[in-house]
């Protein structure tokens, strides 16, 4: 049984450059895993940049002076001066990479479906940029992991370092670029403090009302494992694809709609306090999903019809999605295989 091979592209060299630069640095594998997927989407991005630059040129061969122009237009800011100068160093061999250049080079050839020639100094100087990028993240998430006395970087210190970035926060913005199972923990409004204290009633110690829910749902938040049972999730997923799904698809599939559904609840709770009620109800929800333009209906639900292509028809539909600000919908990386996807499409 031929078994197909598995690529890693950066996977191999985050732990690599991480220990370049912090010897007592480490990394956790769901990190790695993100990170390596963050950087597939900006080496797509500048690569998609090259190409619409080479579209109206006679040539058929990816210089050097392309890549530099893609570049500059994918950074801005001291990212792009920094990124030009070592790029520059490098190609006079004053500097050694790390990243190897085949990994560029497939990015380049579209993996083997393009018709450009690509030259060597390209590549050098594409992986270069690349490499810079992926230790500055490293160093921006290592040093947000000191300042929490920590050593390991989680995903919610690479999210948060990120996200407070002046040069790396437009980049994810503009790319709509989401973090799975991110910063999950967010802030109890001040006047939920006071329910954790218990007050007297006839004489007994009691828990002031909702005390107990605030305590659960701190629980909740500290903890990065999903909330959704595995089991009725992954049968509803089932029947609605009706085709084989990967694991791995699942996993990050749950822990998508786990935060989608969190970021509901959580600016439907700012809606509610605006409302000077402690409470959330069913008409905050849907004053937010008549805000974001979402059909939170269910237009079809049928069960036990062999006859239904599916047997389970939710519709979730985003209407007039270019009114709403896309800054305000990024909470998470959400990054799926190539692999997994072509499987559900299948």
């Amino acid at each position: 049984m031929v078994t197909k091979r598995k690529t890693h592209f950066f996977d191999i060299y985050i732990t690599k450059l991480l220990r370049n630069i912090f010897t007592k640095a480490e990394i956790t594998h769901e990190t790695r895993i993100q990170l390596n997927r963050l950087m597939q989407i900006f080496s797509h991005k500048i690569v998609d940049i090259v190409y619409i630059l080479l579209s109206d040129r006679i040539k058929n061969t990816i210089t050097i002076s392309v890549i530099q122009n893609a570049v500059d237009m994918f950074l801005s800011g001291e990212l792009q001066q920094n990124a030009r100068e070592i790029a520059n160093k490098v190609l006079y061999q004053k500097y050694t990479l790390i990243l190897p250049d085949h990994i560029t080079e497939k990015y380049l050839r579209k993996f083997g479906t393009s018709k450009y020639n690509v030259s060597r100094q390209g590549i050098t100087y594409l992986t270069a940029v690349l490499e810079y990028l992926l230790g500055e993240i490293l160093d921006l998430a290592f040093t947000y992991t000191k300042y929490q006395k920590r050593l390991r970087i989680t995903v919610s210190d690479l999210e948060q370092s990120l996200r407070e970035d002046v040069e790396f926060r437009p980049i994810l913005l503009k790319y709509n670029i989401i973090f799975l199972n991110g910063n999950k923990v967010r802030d109890i409004p001040t006047q939920f403090h006071q329910s954790y204290r218990k007050i007297r009633k006839n004489g007994k110690l009691c828990h002031v009302s909702g005390g107990k829910s605030i305590k659960t749902i701190k629980q909740l938040q500290r903890q990065n494992d999903t909330i959704l049972p595995v089991g009725p999730f992954r049968k509803m997923i089932h029947e609605i694809f009706q085709h084989k799904i990967s694991d791995s698809f699942l996993n990050n599939f749950q822990k998508f709609i786990e935060s989608f559904l969190e970021d509901i609840l959580y600016k439907a709770q700012k809606i509610s306090l605006h409302s000077n009620r402690n409470k959330l109800c069913q008409s905050d929800i849907k004053l937010l999903c008549d805000l974001y333009h979402i059909n939170y209906e269910n237009t079809g639900l049928v069960q036990d019809n062999r006859n239904e292509e599916h047997s389970i028809n939710i519709q979730l539909e985003l209407e007039n999605s270019e009114n709403v600000d896309n800054s305000e919908n990024v909470d998470h990386l959400t990054i799926f295989d190539s692999e997994e996807i072509s499987d559900v499409e299948k």
